[in-house]
């Protein structure tokens, strides 16, 4: 397999795993039971598909181009939020 396509993929995977990670986040809080098996269900097969391409082709690239798309994918979600509400925990929730 071609080298950039590769590390494109691993980017972008990591970045859609942490954006299903916070979107899992939000559905925990909105107790959608079904919705949060259902995102664990595809966390986990995209972090094996990495984790599996990683070991096959041994190339720690792989592990920082996997990286780097988590941490875009972590802030993102925050970058296009217009309002910034408060959390339950703010808001005094018990």
């Amino acid at each position: 397999m071609e080298p950039g396509y590769v590390y494109i993929g691993s980017f972008a995977i990591g970045a859609a795993e942490w954006f299903l990670a916070l979107a899992r986040t939000v559905a925990c809080i909105q107790r959608r039971l079904a919705l949060v098996c259902g995102i664990v269900f595809i966390e986990n097969l995209v972090g094996l598909l990495v984790l599996s391409i990683f070991i096959q082709e041994n190339d720690w690239v792989i592990a920082l181009a996997y990286s780097a798309g988590a941490a875009l994918g972590s802030i993102l979600p925050l970058i296009q939020m217009k309002e910034v509400r408060k959390s339950p925990a703010a808001a005094g929730y018990r």
